[in-house]
Order: structure tokens, then sequence, then C-alpha cells
């Protein structure tokens, strides 16, 4: 069970970290480049598509390490 909690908390700060990232990082790339985009097309893609997958990836990636680490303290 602890395990399973551990991973479960590394899967919801990943989330939120992953998405924050991205999305951080598509604004200070916009910032960089004078990225113009009126209609708000870019950004909705971002914010719906792009940063919820790197949530995703980052979400699996710290469950597996919190997870594994979780493990590897109750065999001993």
């Amino acid at each position: 069970m602890r395990v399973f909690v551990w991973s479960l908390t590394g899967l919801l700060i990943g989330l939120v970290a992953g998405y924050v990232l991205v999305l951080a990082g598509w604004l200070a790339y916009a910032e960089l480049v004078e990225l113009v985009d009126p209609g708000g097309g870019k950004i909705m893609g971002v914010l719906l598509i792009l940063a919820p997958l790197g949530g995703l990836v980052a979400g699996l990636a710290a469950a597996i390490l919190m997870g594994r680490r979780a493990a590897r303290r109750n065999e001993g």
C-alpha cells in the first residue's frame, strides 16, 4: 500500500510540474522570439495538447521513480 501511495503522489506532483514546465517554456520561448499570436491558437494548442502531454510524461516518470524508491525502502 505504501508503494501505491508514493507512486500516486509522484504521479500527481509530476503531472503538475510537467504541465507548468512545458507552459513556462513555451511562454519564455514566445517572449524570446517576440511571437505574435492575435488569435490565440498557438497558446491554446500548448495549453490543451502539449502541456498535458508533457505533464503525463513527467507524471509517469515521477511515479515510476518514486514507486521504485518506496519499494526499495519497503524491502528492507
